[in-house]
């Protein structure tokens, strides 16, 4: 991750909760990993909880969005990347 006092954009912010509404989430698009951009999660229900990325170092990706699954605790991440130079929509489940 980049220090902190570096410039970086972070853009298209999505905010989603867990069906219970227990738990808030906020994914968006930044360049702090890397310039090429990647999309990082947050849980804003606990500010001390680290940025995780969602994409691969190898990947650049952006305009995710986060829907809730019908499994408890689980997510459908939808997210628009180029890794071979050719825009494609990805889909990926995951737990949080």
């Amino acid at each position: 991750m980049a220090h902190p006092h570096d410039r970086h954009a972070d853009i298209l912010p999505v905010l989603f909760a867990d069906p219970q509404g227990d738990r808030v989430r906020g994914s968006w698009t930044s360049n702090r990993a890397r310039r090429s951009g990647a999309i990082l999660l947050r849980d804003l229900s606990d500010p001390a909880r680290s940025i995780r990325a969602f994409t691969l170092s190898d990947q650049r990706g952006y305009d995710a969005r986060v829907v809730p699954t019908r499994e408890p605790g689980e997510f459908l991440r939808v997210w628009v990347s180029d890794p071979k130079g050719r825009t494609d929509i990805f889909a990926r489940r995951f737990q949080p």
